[in-house]
């Protein structure tokens, strides 16, 4: 049986190789995800994801650090990508970003059912 660590790194690798229907398949259907641009719910969240790949092609999301405890993972990534369509009406830069993110998933029946963000919105 895959431990809670696992399956968010599998759900991250999935992402970052476009794999959503395999991705969201790791997730609740009352998924919530909770973060600096609002609330989300799972087809919202799925819609967010799409709208981030089709921006950044090359989207890649490292995992630097993770802590589980009890139904919880915390995990520090580093994400980057170059900015090469619009992305929340921002005009692409064609520039390479890099972002720093804290994130926690509460699982339940073995899915990821809700997530907290914190990302560098400074850097």
């Amino acid at each position: 049986m895959e431990t809670n660590k696992a399956i968010v790194c599998r759900f991250t690798e999935q992402i970052d190789n476009g794999q959503l229907d395999e991705a969201f398949k790791l997730l609740t259907p009352d998924y919530a995800w909770h973060g600096p641009i609002g609330e989300l719910d799972r087809e919202g969240f799925k819609e967010f994801v799409s709208a981030v790949l089709l921006a950044f092609p090359d989207f890649t999301n490292t995992i630097e650090d993770q802590i589980s405890e009890g139904n919880r993972v915390a995990t520090r990534t580093t994400i980057r990508g170059i900015h090469r369509a619009v992305f929340r009406g921002v005009a692409p830069t064609y520039k390479q970003v890099t972002v720093s993110e804290i994130t926690i998933d509460r699982f339940s029946s073995r899915k990821m059912s809700e997530r907290w963000v914190i990302f560098d919105t400074m850097g």
